[in-house]
């Protein structure tokens, strides 16, 4: 459980998080057998076994091993949290640069036609063009708003997120500069 597994999309960190929910059921379907070694090494304190000093060592280790691995498995889930929550956030701003990308390629078009009414067809083409990039805000704004949720969150890649938040808020504004 303390391995950091690396994922490329949300879908495989969320494979991880059942896969790890079944480790828990695991856990829990094995707690008689803790509960029953506990209770025996009580039995045979209170019944002043000749080694109940090691009896007792035994059942603090085994105790103190059981809360190691129920700590252990909470980080974990902590952890699979924040990396499905960050395939999500990656996703976004793959999608927004996308679309950055393909309008930076229609607006280095040079063709601004030939006659009147090519030139009018593409004024009103920019028109609508420019009515889109700024649809776009909205979206924008949704980006910004999970990334520095997740940042005062402490998410685990808090930095990368606030970087690529700053990249995609730049592209933007190039895109939106080059409309006018």
């Amino acid at each position: 459980m303390k391995t950091q597994e690396k994922v490329r999309d949300a879908a495989s960190a969320q494979a991880l998080r059942t896969e790890h929910e079944r480790i828990k059921a695991e856990i829990e379907a094995r707690e008689d057998v803790f509960s029953s070694v506990v209770e025996a090494g009580r039995n045979m304190i209170e019944d002043q076994h000749y080694a109940s000093v090691e009896v007792e060592e035994r059942v603090n280790k085994v105790l103190e091993e059981r809360n190691h691995l129920h700590a252990a498995w909470q980080q974990k889930k902590i952890y699979l949290a924040q990396l499905i929550d960050l395939q999500f956030f990656l996703r976004d701003a793959k999608q927004l640069d996308t679309i950055s990308s393909t309008q930076e390629a229609a607006l280095s078009s040079a063709d601004f036609g030939t006659t009147i009414e090519e030139v009018d067809a593409q004024v009103k083409k920019h028109d609508a063009f420019e009515k889109l990039v700024y649809a776009q805000d909205e979206k924008l704004d949704i980006l910004k708003s999970h990334g520095s949720k997740l940042i005062e969150q402490n998410h685990f890649d808090s930095g990368n997120i606030q970087k690529r938040i700053e990249e995609v808020v730049k592209r933007r504004a190039r895109v939106k500069k080059a409309t006018k």
